[in-house]
């Protein structure tokens, strides 16, 4: 992932994507997309990404 997300514009977009997600919590709708796996499996894109531990903690909060 580093070598798509390398380039800090990418890598900025890609965290405000997840404050997207984050914010308006969970979702009521089903699939991959707006159901708890699918905002989990934002935030563990995140930390495997940026190894920053808010994001682990935010796949423990929708799990």
């Amino acid at each position: 992932m580093e070598q798509v997300f390398g380039d800090k514009e990418f890598l900025d977009a890609t965290m405000e994507a997840g404050e997207v997600v984050w914010n308006p919590g969970l979702l009521k709708k089903v699939g991959i997309c707006h159901d708890i796996s699918g905002n989990a499996y934002v935030f563990l894109s995140l930390y495997q990404l940026t190894r920053d531990v808010k994001h682990l903690y935010r796949v423990k909060a929708f799990a």
